[in-house]
């Protein structure tokens, strides 16, 4: 009797346990089980410098989204040039580019076709990650340059990029491909040091805003190619680089730190060093052996300022969107700055229209657009120490070919 009475006593015990350890979500009997990492190594012949990718066999966790902060972009300053008999030279001659000028321009030209095979490549792999950073492996030289820049105070990421593969997911194929532009640009001309450091730095900025805005917009209206447009928007400035590279001081004198090219700015172009920026650009595209139009829509892309289309003799809904990219950029930087800033100008009657915009361009400035106008919209994410948050939200843009 009295061993009846123990054993039921210590089931009453034993159950009162289970119950408060089952009640807490434990089991006294079980481990639950930890989720399991697993190491994938890519298949052989792809990206083999690039290290082992960790991923969690668990179920995935709900993301947060990132917040974004943007800043309104002011279109109340834009105004239509008022018709000004003396602005006729600016429609009609750019100037002629001198000697020294197109020496440099052969120096650059000859670098880019050393790289001519990964440039073309962004174009034909289908914006695969992978695929790209493949691509830019093949060329170690140019993999370092990629990182030291995505590290670099250009984009101010708060935490380090470590690998090629994590650039090309954050920043996108549009933005990686303007970085090799950039650093054949500077390997042929050697390091941007010196006075015109900031003033180039800007203008860099601005083509590389004004490159991720067509993109952007290209999508937004439908046009079917949107990274040779975006190619030409980085290259539209590439003159005023060009210059200040090969005569630092007198460019000094006649550029400005993100400066809008205006009327008075050309005007003085055309007054100091005898040829205006866009027909110093056309050189450096036509060296490089883009396509006559790419050239041609570098060398007019400030005409909507002066004239109607039936003037100008080119593809016309292209300069229109890089004209158009232009100054909205302008407009968005002018308004993160503060002091009196310099108008910038509409282009005439007939060019929006071109592109079917009737209803203004707020109608444009969707958060997709206004983002890419940015100098600089990958400094506020996270970089490398939180990618598992920030590479998940990506991974299936960057597959479909959006900028980032």
């Amino acid at each position: 009797m009295t061993t009846i009475l123990c054993i039921t006593v210590l089931s009453v015990i034993g159950g009162v346990i289970f119950a408060i350890h089952y009640a807490a979500g434990k089991s006294p009997t079980r481990r639950r089980p930890q989720p399991r990492r697993v190491v994938t190594r890519p298949a052989a012949g792809t990206c083999p410098q690039e290290p082992p990718v960790l991923t969690d066999s668990s179920p995935p966790k709900p993301s947060r989204p990132r917040s974004l902060t943007l800043t309104p972009i002011d279109l109340s300053k834009l105004k239509k040039l008022p018709e000004i008999a003396a602005m006729h030279r600016l429609k009609t001659d750019q100037g002629e580019i001198p000697h020294d000028m197109l020496v440099n321009v052969e120096k650059v030209s000859r670098l880019l076709c050393t790289r001519s095979l990964v440039l073309k490549g962004f174009a034909a792999v289908k914006h695969e990650p992978k695929e790209l950073t493949a691509l830019v492996l093949r060329d170690p030289a140019l993999a370092g340059q990629i990182l030291k820049t995505v590290n670099s105070a250009f984009y101010g990421l708060r935490y380090p990029v470590a690998s090629v593969f994590k650039a090309v997911l954050l920043l996108g194929h549009v933005e990686v491909r303007n970085i090799i532009w950039r650093s054949c640009f500077a390997e042929a001309l050697g390091s941007e040091s010196g006075p015109t450091t900031a003033t180039i730095e800007s203008i860099w900025q601005h083509s590389f805003a004004a490159s991720r805005a067509t993109y952007a917009l290209a999508k937004s209206l439908g046009l079917s190619n949107s990274d040779d447009l975006s190619t030409i928007a980085l290259l539209h400035d590439i003159g005023k680089i060009l210059y200040l590279r090969a005569r630092p001081f007198s460019g000094l004198a006649v550029y400005e730190p993100g400066g809008y090219s205006g009327p008075k700015q050309l005007a003085r172009e055309m007054s100091e060093i005898d040829f205006m920026h866009p027909a110093l650009g056309s050189e450096v595209v036509r060296a490089w052996g883009l396509p006559d139009e790419s050239c041609r829509t570098v060398a007019l892309h400030h005409q909507p300022i002066f004239s109607d289309p039936n003037e100008v003799n080119g593809n016309r809904p292209v300069i229109s969107l890089i004209y158009l990219t232009d100054i909205l950029c302008h407009c968005a930087a002018q308004s993160r700055s503060d002091g009196e800033q310099p108008p910038i100008y509409l282009p005439r009657d007939g060019w929006l229209e071109l592109l079917g915009i009737r209803n203004g361009l707020e109608s444009l400035l969707n958060e997709n657009v206004v983002r890419h106008l940015s100098a600089n919209p990958f400094a506020k994410d996270p970089g490398a120490k939180q990618a598992d948050e920030a590479l998940s939200g990506l991974r299936s843009s960057a597959s479909d070919g959006a900028p980032f």
